[in-house]
């Protein structure tokens, strides 16, 4: 039983690729997948049905590999003196950064903490300020309450007031009706009285 290949095999090989950088570079390039897979289909044979993609992820993986390769081969050949003054350089560089973003973290803390303290001294003013007016509006509400209990009592008074001028204003038409009536029968009274004199006269 044999395994199973994931993915299309590559048509070209490591060196190849590598041997194509040095191609490029020879020119005076920096390498890319793009002049790479040109280098490697001119000079060295391979197909063009390269993928680009795969083949320029590739160039990248090589050169960082071949510079740190470079970077650690320069680093192990240096003398330990030159190392143990690297690392105490960096020591000091390292400290001295440190204390720079420690000062500036202190400076950044207390303008903040400032900030803070404004915003809450603001915010415990705005909220004095929104209590005063709850208080002025609680105060309007209460005396708009206290008229409309006087306009209401007022109201009853008036209509009971009307009432009673109305009664009276009844009682006066009736005794007027009254007086009217005496009058007549005063006037009856005196012309029976008037008639019966001049009877008597006869």
């Amino acid at each position: 039983m044999t395994d199973k290949k994931m993915g299309r095999p590559k048509k070209y090989t490591e060196a190849q690729v590598v041997e194509a950088i040095g191609i490029v570079e020879g020119a005076g390039k920096e390498p890319t997948g793009d002049n790479v897979k040109e280098a490697m289909c001119k000079e060295l044979g391979v197909s063009q049905g390269v993928n680009l993609q795969s083949l320029s992820s590739e160039v990248e993986r090589l050169l960082a590999d071949r510079e740190r390769e470079i970077r650690e081969r320069r680093i192990s050949a240096l003398p330990p003196a030159s190392i143990s003054a690297a690392n105490r350089i960096s020591e000091v560089v390292n400290n001295a950064v440190l204390e720079h973003l420690g000062a500036q973290h202190e400076q950044l803390r207390a303008m903040n903490g400032k900030k803070l303290a404004d915003a809450r001294t603001d915010i415990n003013t705005q909220r004095e300020q929104m209590r005063a007016l709850q208080s002025c509006i609680d105060e309007k509400d209460a005396c708009i309450a206290d008229l409309e209990i006087e306009i209401e009592r007022l109201q009853i008074q008036l209509d009971a007031t009307e009432k009673e001028a109305s009664s009276l204003k009844g009682k006066v038409a009736q005794m007027n009706q009254e007086s009217d009536l005496q009058a007549k029968v005063f006037n009856m009274l005196q012309d029976a009285l008037a008639r019966t004199g001049q009877v008597k006269q006869s």
